[in-house]
């Protein structure tokens, strides 16, 4: 502020300097008394400027976080039992704050999954799934990894203890951690225009444990246990053959050890990668009758929960991409993959928000066109919204309560990173919001998908199937 102030004063001066030049010997003494004014000011912000990059240099380097750093590459989780033998004992508490040590505890041990993979998954086995699950994907050592080369983001294979499977992906960009980087949280409901914007394909792990709680809230259990952990960076580029053909990869694999938290998501195989149909988007949207036939009527109502599921959860891969309809051994139409969930914030943005609502593209006739939005719903899935709204229920609340059982809780104030607007300027250093923005937001989208709802009952008359 006072270097500012300087300069400002500075351009005054300059101003006066074009005046003197056309003044008359009279003023003479007052000019050059300007002149040794401006030479003193000058030098004072100089000074000014000096001191206060001594001074920030100095506080950034007393608030640089602590870097974890130890021996034993067989540790790969951090709980309140083990972290005293990660961490010196004078670096606990700066090691909580900046390295994310979990602060609860792993789900109790229970027993072991029958199958080291999972081959379906649906309301009569989703919750025994978790309870053997879970405990495995917080705990159990990781013998081998491998990183796996589809997708936009890092992901990898890992086989645990007992050769159960799990794929793995990042919470967070690991340069980020590896360079100490740290984010400002702010809240979203007091932005002048509220905005926010995913950044990067980094993160994917943050939106797989969020949207493996909101399916468990909503009790769909139409996704494969998932849990967030820690695991070491050595563990996961010490032995990456990749490095050699990627600069990143190198310097994740020379720097010190440090821990990478991630969602650790139980294998299922095997998996049928399929596309609805384009005369399923004429069924939802009124433009052909309803199936009769049990297995086809089922398909479409799957189909119907996966948007509805997608405009509450802001994912617009779905609709985008075809590799994400994927269908278990059983036949049931998975909620798969989440990774790149809460795109625009909370609450989303309306103006493409709503686009979800039109389904894949396999729905879409004409691209040039305005889409339609689809006008028959999942019958369990509407009364079961309603039915929230009526006891007076909210399912912001019950996600978020969820989610604070992962270790790796509070998820979106840790991990996920949006840019925001000031103005009509979108900034370039990304921001978290708050869990209790994602749940306000969360109550928001229920509220509008209901409305939409609504709209559709007053034309059509019955919507639901």
């Amino acid at each position: 502020g006072l270097a500012e102030r300087a300069r400002c004063r500075l351009q005054q001066l300059q101003h006066h300097s074009r005046w003197c030049s056309r003044s008359s010997t009279v003023r003479e003494r007052g000019c050059t008394a300007m002149r040794a004014l401006k030479v003193t000011v000058g030098v004072a912000a100089l000074i000014l400027a000096g001191v206060s990059l001594l001074l920030l240099r100095g506080m950034s380097q007393e608030a640089r976080p602590v870097m974890v750093v130890h021996d034993d590459p067989r540790i790969s989780q951090v709980t309140k039992d083990n972290i005293h033998q990660l961490l010196r004992p004078e670096h606990v508490e700066l090691g909580r704050k900046h390295a994310h040590i979990p602060t609860r505890q792993p789900h109790p041990p229970g027993p072991l999954p029958a199958t080291t993979t999972i081959s379906y998954i649906d309301a009569t086995n989703a919750a025994e799934l978790d309870r053997r699950w879970l405990p495995l994907l917080q705990t159990a050592d990781v013998i081998e990894v491998k990183r796996l080369s589809s997708g936009l983001s890092e992901k990898w294979r890992v086989t645990l203890e007992g050769g159960y499977m799990a794929a793995v992906k990042p919470c967070e960009d690991p340069l980020y951690i590896r360079n100490h980087t740290e984010w400002t949280t702010i809240d979203y409901y007091q932005m002048k225009k509220p905005y926010g914007t995913r950044t990067g394909r980094m993160d994917q792990g943050m939106g797989e444990i969020a949207g493996y709680h909101l399916d468990r809230a909503l009790g769909m259990n139409r996704k494969p246990p998932i849990a967030g952990r820690l695991l070491s960076s050595r563990l996961l580029y010490g032995t990456d053959a990749d490095a050699e053909h990627d600069e990143r990869l190198q310097e994740l694999r020379a720097a010190p050890e440090f821990f990478v938290p991630v969602a650790m998501v139980a294998w299922m195989d095997p998996l049928v990668y399929w596309l609805p149909p384009e005369h399923h988007g004429k069924i939802l949207k009124h433009a052909r009758d309803i199936p009769t036939e049990p297995r086809e009527l089922k398909l479409v109502r799957e189909v119907s929960e996966a948007i509805l599921f997608d405009f509450l959860a802001d994912d617009h891969d779905r609709r985008r991409v075809n590799g994400n309809w994927v269908r278990d051994a059983n036949g049931t139409l998975l909620l798969w993959d989440s990774g790149i969930a809460w795109l625009h914030g909370p609450e989303g943005r309306k103006s493409r928000c709503y686009e979800i609502l039109c389904g894949p593209d396999s729905f879409i006739e004409d691209p040039e066109k305005r889409c339609t939005h689809i006008s028959r719903f999942s019958r369990s899935f509407v009364h079961k919204l309603r039915e929230m709204v009526l006891r007076g229920e909210s399912l912001g609340e019950k996600w978020i309560d969820s989610m604070s059982q992962d270790l790796l809780s509070p998820v979106f104030e840790r991990y996920a990173k949006f840019y925001w607007k000031t103005g009509q300027r979108s900034t370039q250093r990304p921001v978290h919001f708050t869990e209790d923005n994602m749940k306000r937001g969360m109550d928001s989208k229920v509220a509008k998908l209901l409305e939409h709802i609504d709209e559709k009952e007053k034309k059509y008359g019955n919507v639901l199937f």
